[in-house]
């Protein structure tokens, strides 16, 4: 009879099963107990034992995808993921540790970098005060004398691409230091500038929807060249940018990328005015609303009430490019003009009305493709915008009001 070895016949030896230790773990420890568990300490130890326990994957990858569930991945969900924060705070306590060997450290700092894109349970006002800040911020001479301006960063990174991409077509070596340079600059880009950004988009998907026309909503979450694919492609590129040294095609989108992004979303572009602060009140509306309609060739008849003014919540860019520009556009275009315009402006409790009336030409059928009035009505679905307007066509009037709240 066979004698048994209690260490090798009854006992499993799991030194080649690690990954189902690892599925064991996620299946034991969840919600609440997880969060317990996954101290700093025994983060790193999971991530060291988790070595080599996947063929085809990096196994610190599977221990994000096992946590990523505990992320909120669209604004909806940022009330319902309880432990976001806590285990974010844990994954910067570890990267800040040095604990971590560097290759795994890679890893889980480009993991984090993904999570700061993430909608964040903050208010609309601290978000956008965010947003504004950092734009402010970059516009400051200390910063550009200090070449801190993250559009200094952008350029430097373009510069030594351009240099790294002629080295290789002429088969030279990379310059290690040029490497450095740019990674360093790029972790500035998105750290200090896109990060954030695209947080509050994921955020507050609906400020940016209203964008003439709808562009920036296109430009930011949809397509090739929109900011998250643009940022997810860049990202990919810089983490694995030694790798991506004999590939000229990724050079150039890379280029390209980083420049439209300049282009679309920097300090001098047209999605900037969005996070100007307000400067116009009800007051300031109300009078250049009056004042393009007065343009008009039609005689303005206008009742107004005594208004008491208060600060509107709208960006002054969608007041002046959008709401006022558009109302009077499509009175200019469609109206009688030998009729006159009609203008009430009510006060209110809590809000202010607005009723403007205008006879439609008898040729008008509709209103052009109506892109505008897409717009007002995206500004008028938001309840960040404190804002409401409707429009009704009854034979040959067209009537509209404006709700403005406190």
């Amino acid at each position: 009879m066979k004698k048994i070895d209690i260490n090798k016949h009854l006992y499993f030896n799991w030194s080649d099963r690690k990954k189902d230790i690892l599925h064991l773990f996620f299946i034991v420890f969840n919600e609440e107990a997880l969060i317990k568990k996954l101290t700093q300490e025994n983060f790193i130890e999971l991530v060291n034992f988790s070595k080599d326990s996947f063929k085809k994957i990096n196994p610190i990858n599977y221990i994000f995808y096992k946590l990523l569930v505990y992320f909120p991945l669209n604004h909806q969900a940022v009330n319902t993921k309880k432990y976001s924060d806590r285990l974010k705070a844990l994954l910067h306590g570890v990267i800040n540790s040095a604990k971590l060997e560097d290759d795994p450290l890679v890893e889980l700092k480009h993991f984090f970098s993904f999570l700061n894109t993430l909608p964040v349970n903050l208010s609309f006002k601290d978000q956008i005060q965010n947003i504004r800040d950092i734009y402010w911020e970059n516009d400051q001479p200390r910063v550009h004398d200090e070449k801190q301006a993250v559009d200094q960063s952008i350029s430097t990174v373009i510069t030594n691409l351009r240099e790294v991409q002629d080295s290789i077509l002429e088969s030279k070596k990379i310059d290690p230091q040029k490497e450095i340079l740019i990674k360093d600059n790029w972790v500035k880009i998105k750290d200090v500038f896109l990060e954030p950004l695209i947080s509050f988009v994921r955020s507050f998907g609906e400020f940016v929807k209203p964008f003439p026309y709808r562009s920036a909503s296109k430009r930011v979450d949809h397509g090739q060249y929109s900011l998250i694919d643009m940022f997810s492609f860049l990202n990919e590129f810089f983490h694995h940018f030694s790798q991506k040294s004999s590939d000229a095609t990724a050079f150039e989108k890379a280029i390209e990328y980083i420049d439209l992004i300049q282009v679309q979303f920097g300090s001098e572009s047209e999605f900037r005015k969005l996070f100007n602060k307000n400067e116009l009140t009800v007051k300031d509306f109300v009078g250049l609303l009056v004042e393009e309609i007065d343009k008009l060739p039609n005689q303005l008849e206008k009742e107004v009430d005594d208004i008491e003014d208060f600060e509107i919540e709208i960006p002054t860019y969608y007041l002046e490019v959008l709401i006022i520009k558009e109302i009077c556009k499509n009175m200019s275009k469609y109206s009688v003009e030998n009729e006159n315009i009609k203008c009430l402006i009510r006060n209110e409790d809590d809000f202010i009305e607005i009723f403007l009336e205008n006879q439609i030409k008898n040729e008008v059928k509709e209103f052009s493709s109506n892109e505008g009035l897409t717009c007002i009505n995206h500004i008028s679905e938001s309840n960040i915008f404190k804002f409401s307007y409707t429009n009704e066509r009854s034979d040959l009037i067209f009537k509209q009001k404006i709700i403005l709240r406190k």
